[in-house]
C-alpha cells in the first residue's frame, strides 16, 4: 500500500488490524493511536540508557499493551549503534520476534478469529 493510500485509508486498514509489529515509525504512532497491540522492533540497543534519542522508554508505545524487542550490541557498539548500516539490528533473530507473536496470540488475544 506504501504510495498508493491517504491517511483516512491508512486508518481504516489499521483499524481491521489486531496488532502492529514493525519499527519506531510513525506508523506505529498510529497503531497505538487506534489502540492496537505493539510489538516494536527497536532500533536502541538493549543496554541503552532510557533519556536516550529513540529509546522505547521514552518514545515507544504509550497506553496501549506492548512489547518491545531491543537489540544487543556489537563490536564497539554500546547504548547505540555506531554503524551506518544495519548493524546490531541483525542481532535481532527471527525466533525472537516469532517468541512475541506467540505471545501475543495466546496471552494477550482475547477475540476470536
Amino acid at each position: 500500500f506504501t504510495d498508493r493510500t491517504t491517511l483516512a485509508q491508512l486508518a481504516l486498514l489499521m483499524d481491521q488490524c489486531s496488532l502492529y509489529l514493525g519499527s519506531d515509525t510513525g506508523l506505529m504512532h498510529f497503531a497505538v493511536a487506534l489502540g492496537k497491540y505493539v510489538i516494536e522492533l527497536s532500533i536502541e540497543l538493549a543496554d541503552g540508557q532510557p533519556t536516550d534519542g529513540a529509546s522505547p522508554a521514552r518514545m515507544g508505545p504509550w497506553g496501549v499493551k506492548s512489547q518491545i524487542i531491543q537489540p544487543l550490541g556489537l563490536d564497539d557498539c554500546r547504548g547505540f549503534c555506531k554503524k551506518s548500516y544495519a548493524h546490531c539490528i541483525n542481532t535481532i533473530s527471527v525466533q525472537t520476534v516469532e517468541t512475541a507473536l506467540e505471545r501475543y496470540f495466546f496471552k494477550y488475544r482475547t477475540d476470536t478469529w
